[in-house]
């Protein structure tokens, strides 16, 4: 179990990183 949370809590750190990147994108544009 302790694994799997893990994996969502890196996948949740992913996702938002994956969003700041997409912010920035569309502020510089």
């Amino acid at each position: 179990m302790q694994g799997a949370q893990k994996l969502r809590i890196e996948a949740h750190i992913r996702v938002r990183r994956n969003d700041e990147v997409a912010a920035q994108r569309r502020r510089w544009t």
